[in-house]
């Protein structure tokens, strides 16, 4: 799902948008519980804290602890391959103030796991974000024990 307004930006003389001021933060929404060899989905989201709408194009990238797998997002189109512990997903310049956008990325739980806690991460980047502190959150995968009652 991706909730985000595609408006025109201004462009510099060279035909490419100057950078906005803008201050992309990643939202920690811990996934739901998954059983050892089950899936669960991580909403890897992202808010423009502003002043301005984002002029260039972003990345969300979601890292996931060993044992757990990234499989392919069914909403989203521009993302380094799925497979890994890592994907990348592009997002579009014209985010605009106080909107949010949201890479919803299925991520399967091998067989092998233990039940417990694992923790990943979720970063966001863009040429137009002005505070670096908040780019990264971690987020936790609670691996249940699927013979437990």
């Amino acid at each position: 799902m991706l909730a985000l307004s595609l408006l025109p930006s201004t462009a510099q003389a060279s035909g490419k948008a100057a950078p906005s001021r803008s201050d992309l933060e990643a939202v920690r929404l811990d996934p739901a519980p998954a059983p050892v060899g089950g899936t669960t989905e991580v909403d890897a989201f992202v808010v423009n804290r502003g002043p301005e709408r984002t002029a260039s194009p972003f990345r969300i990238t979601l890292r996931v602890p060993s044992g757990l797998t990234i499989l392919r997002p069914s909403l989203l189109e521009d993302c380094t391959p799925p497979g890994g512990r890592v994907i990348t997903c592009v997002f579009p310049a014209g985010l605009d103030v106080l909107e949010t956008a949201t890479a919803i990325i299925p991520v399967k739980v091998g067989t092998e796991v233990p039940p417990g806690t694992r923790d990943g991460q979720i970063i966001v980047a863009g040429e137009d974000d002005t505070d670096r502190g908040n780019d990264r959150t971690p987020i936790t995968f609670t691996i249940q024990d699927p013979d437990a009652p």
